[in-house]
């Protein structure tokens, strides 16, 4: 409803307001609660003029702005008896560039809405003064309305501009603890940033974030895209889509099933994910989420591991969901058939230890200590050439934990495989 999307604006954007606006508000929605419309509109209009007061009284001069116009409006914002004539006059001026003097607008508004002032101002007019005028609930919801939309949009800077300010200072740790949320800051997105301005806004988020130009920002888009306000999420998406999606995808692969469509999601792991680090927290995550084809499953493992074969790279920071995923969908198979076989390591002996050592180690943490796996590794290192790198790697990173040497051994008597020496 219009009136509960109000008081959740004047809510949550509490600290934008003086305790006089706040009350003027309030006494505003309890008045229309009772039924007592007039007053009800007189109150909001009243808190919104003393809130563009102060905003205009605690605003720099724009640079463009005559220093004695400037003057002169902030003499009549001072003066008790000609304030809301000067704060009216303030919504009115527009940008005139061609004029002589060129005239510059004081408030950040679209010109269609400081049109829509003038309207507010007569039905604050009639509410005041003209008995006979019947103001209703419709009068007090569409300013309401009018004001869920636009008020926290407009300043001397614009809404967008204030809103990266205070956002600049949450992601400054000599200003802000950064285990602070962001969750308040984005809460008021959508009431201070005008739906035109959400890509300039996004972008000046990029800014922001310096010295951790990813970390806060990526925290930002992950709190509007697990949030429930469908309209931002879409937004953020579509900014993401259109800006460096796979870069963003590669710092945060749970997000990859939001920002893909279905038909974007086999030229992404034949074309693009050979650029990403996280290719198979990526993978994993469109398998989770039934993105990737089952008769395309095995291509696509074989793809993202023949990528970091090529690369000589490991599986990067898996969950433990993730690799049970990736697991559960054939991934061992398709390391068998392609890299971990005696055939293989021993053609490739010099190579495999070489280029491919760092590709070793990183996917020996999804190998699990069972028959087929451990007769697998028995053969590798027990037949013809191997690569040294690779066992010294077993033998120091693995087998020199007691319990999984002794897993290892338990395996080999329970299936009766021969020990190897350099399994002892």
């Amino acid at each position: 409803m219009i009136i509960d999307d109000f008081k959740k604006l004047i809510d949550n954007n509490r600290d934008k307001f003086t305790d006089d606006e706040y009350g003027l508000f309030s006494d505003s929605i309890r008045c229309f609660h009772s039924g007592i419309y007039r007053p009800a509109y007189i109150m909001a209009y009243q808190a919104v003029m003393i809130y563009f007061r102060r905003l205009l009284l605690g605003a720099q001069k724009p640079a463009s702005f005559v220093q004695n116009k400037w003057d002169k409006l902030i003499y009549g914002l001072k003066n008790d008896k000609e304030w809301e004539d000067a704060v009216n006059n303030a919504i009115r001026m527009k940008n005139h560039p061609t004029a002589t003097p060129p005239e510059v607008a004081v408030l950040d508004i679209p010109d269609e809405q400081r049109a829509d002032f003038d309207f507010w101002r007569r039905r604050r007019n009639d509410s005041a003064h003209y008995k006979a005028y019947h103001i209703n609930d419709s009068h007090v919801l569409a300013f309401y309305s009018f004001l869920n939309q636009y008020l926290l949009t407009i300043s001397v800077e614009g809404g967008t501009r204030s809103l990266l300010k205070e956002l600049k200072d949450a992601c400054d740790d000599t200003k802000t603890s950064q285990k602070a949320s962001l969750q308040p800051y984005v809460n008021k997105i959508t009431s201070m940033v005008r739906q035109d301005e959400m890509d300039d806004f996004f972008d000046g988020l990029r800014g922001i974030t310096y010295p951790k130009p990813f970390g806060r920002l990526d925290e930002i888009f992950e709190i509007i895209i697990k949030g429930t306000d469908e309209k931002l999420k879409g937004k953020a998406i579509e900014y993401i889509r259109q800006n460096r999606k796979d870069e963003f995808i590669n710092r945060n692969p749970w997000m990859v099933g939001h920002i893909l469509d279905l038909k974007e999601v086999r030229p992404f792991w034949k074309q693009n994910l050979h650029f990403c680090g996280n290719r198979l927290s990526v993978i994993a995550q469109l398998l989770q989420a039934r993105m990737i084809d089952s008769s395309e499953k095995e291509e696509c493992l074989k793809s993202v591991i023949e990528q970091a074969y090529g690369n000589n790279e490991g599986i990067g920071d898996l969950s433990d969901d993730e690799k049970q995923t990736l697991v559960e969908n054939g991934i061992l198979d398709s390391l068998h058939i392609l890299y971990f076989n005696s055939e293989h390591t021993s053609n490739h002996a010099r190579e495999c230890g070489q280029n491919h050592y760092i590709f070793f180690n990183g996917f020996m943490r999804l190998v699990p200590l069972d028959a087929i796996w451990v007769k697998i590794l028995i053969d590798i290192f027990e037949t013809g050439d191997y690569p040294i790198v690779w066992l010294n790697i077993l033998q120091e990173r693995y087998l020199c934990d007691a319990n999984y040497k002794q897993k290892f051994h338990d395996v080999c008597i329970q299936n009766g495989y021969v020990i190897p020496d350099w399994a002892k």
